[in-house]
């Protein structure tokens, strides 16, 4: 019986809203209901822009997007990876970099852009006095990550930064 009244329990705590189940507490389906829901292939730009990082996918070697890009410009920012080598594919100087980046900051070293390193990445992102242009203060220098707008972010001739794949967000990959 305490089966039977556990399965209507959790029937009744979700709505199912065009195939996706959200929370029914209204908390937390309010926050639920602000985020898109399209299997996360843009860089997401809702809420705190220190907290945009840590929930994209992670990258590791073969990953290929523009989200690998916007990663190796931290990379630079930072000092990690040389300036000029933007090309939106995570290889061995990108894991090199990414392994660098977390020795430095007291993390696993494992050459993988996961949440704690992205999360420890994020905290240097900023937004200056006007606009919605999002910016990462890394060690060497500052850079453009890129624009919030409508809950994504954007680079190169308004396009949306992609997580799947390469797109013409970065002119350069």
């Amino acid at each position: 019986m305490k089966t039977r009244s556990s399965i209507l329990t959790l029937a009744v705590g979700v709505l199912v809203a065009g195939g996706t189940i959200l929370p029914a507490s209204p908390a937390l389906a309010a926050d639920a209901a602000i985020r898109p829901t399209d299997n996360n292939d843009f860089l997401d730009g809702i809420g705190f822009v220190d907290d945009d990082l840590q929930d994209e996918p992670a990258l590791h070697y073969g990953s290929r997007s523009d989200w690998v890009g916007v990663w190796q410009k931290i990379l630079m920012a930072n000092g990690d990876l040389d300036r000029g080598t933007v090309d939106c594919i995570f290889g061995q100087q990108t894991m090199n970099a990414t392994k660098h980046f977390q020795q430095r900051n007291g993390l696993s070293i494992d050459g993988v852009a996961g949440p704690r390193t992205l999360r420890t990445a994020g905290i240097l992102l900023t937004f200056h006095e006007y606009g919605d242009t999002v910016y990462y203060q890394g060690y060497v220098y500052e850079t453009t990550v890129g624009v919030r707008s409508g809950g994504r972010y954007r680079g190169a001739n308004n396009a949306v930064i992609r997580t799947d794949r390469i797109s013409s967000a970065f002119p350069r990959c």
